[in-house]
């Protein structure tokens, strides 16, 4: 899942604003559906829409999160490891590092894995739509490589130095997946000739719904 951050202060407060509007209309539309009815509750008790409608949330706070700054470059501590981010202030910093934290809750609907389905140790791990690479750096101890596809070319910088200590077992390909091989697009299976992959064990793939035709092409 992908969204876009309000980009300053401003936009965050035009933001809040709309989702109250977007509160009423969403409770007047579902409040009498059976099937929303817990989240209607903690609308109401929010006052405003959420992106995350449920009560874990509480345990993420914007001012807990402390953003450093290296090389001109802001990152955070997962794990002990440090990751880069992408963006233009720590204000913003806070901002995406909370929604991923949410995102990738044990009780997010949004989350990639549970206790049934999970990065193994020694997979050989493809995170199709990396981003800034989260999934992988939480993983990185436990796996034996992972093949990091991003095709968003602000990205690739931060990659680069989030998985800088881990250059081993980390490769990073700037490509966009499809079921096609074009000079814009490339498919698994092409990519898997290319660089000699004989097995991928784990695939986490968040790309704004291309997903079934990079399946289409392995």
């Amino acid at each position: 899942m992908r969204f876009r951050l309000a980009q300053n202060k401003f936009e965050f407060i035009y933001c809040e604003m709309k989702s109250i509007i977007l509160k009423k209309k969403f409770l007047v539309q579902y409040g009498c559906n059976d099937k929303f009815q817990k989240i209607c509750e903690i609308i109401k008790k929010k006052r405003k829409l959420l992106l995350f409608p449920y009560e874990f949330t509480n345990k993420y706070r914007t001012k807990d999160i402390i953003v450093y700054k290296d090389s001109g470059l802001y990152y955070v501590m997962i794990d002990g490891k440090k990751m880069y981010l992408n963006t233009k202030s720590k204000y913003l910093a806070k901002r995406y590092v909370k929604n991923i934290l949410l995102e990738q809750d044990e009780q997010s609907a949004h989350q990639y894995c549970d206790k049934k389905f999970y990065v193994d140790k020694g997979d050989v791990l493809f995170d199709i739509g990396s981003a800034e690479g989260y999934f992988t750096l939480i993983n990185i101890d436990k796996i034996q490589h992972a093949y990091l596809f991003e095709c968003n070319p602000k990205w690739i910088t931060t990659l680069k130095k989030t998985f800088e200590p881990y250059r081993d077992k980390v490769t990073i390909i700037p490509v966009k997946v499809s079921n096609m091989d074009t000079k814009d697009f490339r498919t698994i299976d092409s990519i898997c000739a290319e660089y000699n992959i004989e097995k991928i064990d784990f695939i986490k793939m968040d790309i704004e719904g291309f997903e079934e035709n990079a399946i289409e092409g392995m």
